[in-house]
């Protein structure tokens, strides 16, 4: 395979999801900003979901990866299974990419965006010792326990590891693993802040049935609101259909006590459902990234998050939003009535959510950091 443009690196990039929620947002921005500066090369069966206009897609039927599933949200279990087929993966995958050695080397980089996918980037690395590693790595990867120091070890394949969060970077600096901060870009979004009097909703929750994110203990505290008062709420993302008829049974309780739930499923934008709410939940049970904090900010909202670590990077307390003890109902609830009633606290957290957002997640830094990863290799 000959090279595209000499002049500039040939980067063979591996997305480890299709395009869905904030990772696959994030690795679509990554792939548009790296185009810009490298021939761009994407591999793997997730490959084809980014049809980006600048890069080549090559190999979408890849054999079954060594995956690592080490960060928090994904199970030991998973993890223990994983890491028993890892052998006989990584040894088919070793024969599959020698037996391509050739085309490899025409590559400067191999960029795998999770670090699920360490074993991958290190087994290219065997084969093509010239090839940079690079690896995306998600805010909530491990660092400590078993997990954490396998995910420790594999993290010093890669030349360049980049992370979307400064607190996870800060964290595994105290291990020697030095990292690249590259944070969401988000003022690309073409969304205009509203004033929140004319929304629909009381509160909006993002999230779906996801196991991290809260759905019971969301559900939970609107019906506890709705003892007291009327309120309305909006539930987005997918829902299994157990879970699904548990919203739909809540929906109708709640109904008949004067309150409204509405379960739009999963939408690719959800800017329109956060201008029409006043507040959004974010009751999540683990630490991670959230996304629709910032796409909150953009529209002029607060939010409510669990009270847990690592959040430094979107949510400060009293500042940009209100933080509350994970799965405690009866404070949920009361911080929930708080900021529905009290207009002006509301709106000061809203305005300082709106300045936040603007100036740490802009499309400048990311594309800076995205030249950075480009000059290493």
């Amino acid at each position: 395979m000959m090279r595209l443009n000499s002049s500039i690196p040939n980067i063979l990039v591996l997305p480890h999801v299709a395009v869905s929620g904030g990772a696959g947002i994030y690795i679509r921005s990554a792939i548009k900003a790296l185009s810009r500066y490298a021939n761009v090369t994407l591999i793997g069966e997730a490959g084809p979901a980014y049809p980006e206009e600048d890069a080549a897609i090559r190999h979408s039927s890849l054999p079954a990866r060594p995956v690592l599933p080490a960060y928090e949200g994904a199970s030991a279990a998973s993890f223990l299974v994983n890491a028993f087929l890892a052998a006989p993966r990584a040894w088919r995958l070793f024969c599959w990419l020698s037996r391509r050695k050739s085309e490899l080397a025409t590559y400067d980089a191999i960029v795998v965006t999770s670090s699920i996918d360490l074993l991958t980037l290190m087994i290219a690395k065997r084969v093509i010792p010239s090839l940079t590693g690079i690896c995306f790595v998600q805010e909530n990867a491990f660092l400590t326990g078993l997990r954490g120091r396998i995910n420790r070890k594999l993290l010093r394949e890669p030349q360049v590891n980049v992370s979307i969060s400064h607190s996870w970077s800060a964290n595994a600096g105290k291990y020697n693993i030095q990292s690249l901060v590259v944070a969401n870009t988000f003022d690309n979004i073409e969304i205009e802040p509203t004033p929140d009097t004319q929304s629909h909703y009381d509160f909006v929750y993002v999230g779906g049935g996801a196991r991290n994110k809260g759905f019971s203990h969301f559900l939970a505290v609107i019906e506890h609101i709705s003892k007291d008062r009327s309120i309305k709420a909006s539930l987005l993302g997918h829902l299994s259909g157990p879970q699904k008829a548990r919203a739909d049974a809540a929906g109708h309780k709640l109904e008949l006590i004067g309150s409204q739930l509405d379960c739009p499923g999963f939408v690719s934008d959800v800017s329109h459902y956060l201008r029409d709410a006043r507040v959004l939940l974010l009751p999540i049970t683990e630490p991670h990234f959230c996304r629709p904090a910032i796409e909150a900010g953009l529209c002029e909202r607060t939010f409510i998050v669990s009270k847990l670590s690592q959040l430094e990077d979107f949510a400060t307390a009293n500042y940009n939003c209100v933080m509350v003890d994970r799965g405690d109902v009866i404070m949920w609830s009361e911080a929930c009535l708080r900021l529905l009633t009290d207009d002006a606290l509301r709106h000061k957290l809203a305005r300082s959510n709106l300045k936040f957002a603007k100036r740490d997640f802009s499309s400048s830094a990311f594309d800076e950091g995205m030249r950075k990863i480009i000059a290493a290799c």
